[in-house]
């Protein structure tokens, strides 16, 4: 059995891109995965991962939960003024 070696995110979206030009090439994933030296489930989850390092996905979800938290706010903020508008529709007798 070989030994388990770390690849940088420089090195996992080259083999990606490398991946991505075989199997346009018409190559399977199997000889994509032979010719890198990788096993199947690696190459899945890089590209499920787009490349990306454990601390740019954490980076991401962070930027993402931020995004989610103004979104929420600006929605919140929305409906409260949509809420207002429907007041002062029922209150001039209008159905």
């Amino acid at each position: 059995m070989t030994m388990a070696r770390r690849h940088s995110p420089a090195e996992i979206r080259a083999h990606l891109a490398r991946a991505e030009a075989l199997l346009a090439q018409g190559s399977s994933i199997v000889e994509v995965v032979r010719d890198l030296g990788i096993s199947r489930m690696t190459f899945y989850r890089w590209r499920q991962e787009g490349g990306l390092s454990r601390q740019d996905l954490a980076r991401r979800v962070r930027e993402l939960e931020r995004e989610n938290v103004e979104l929420r706010r600006r929605l919140g903020e929305a409906g409260a003024g949509q809420g207002r508008r429907e007041d002062a529709r029922s209150s001039t007798g209008s159905a």
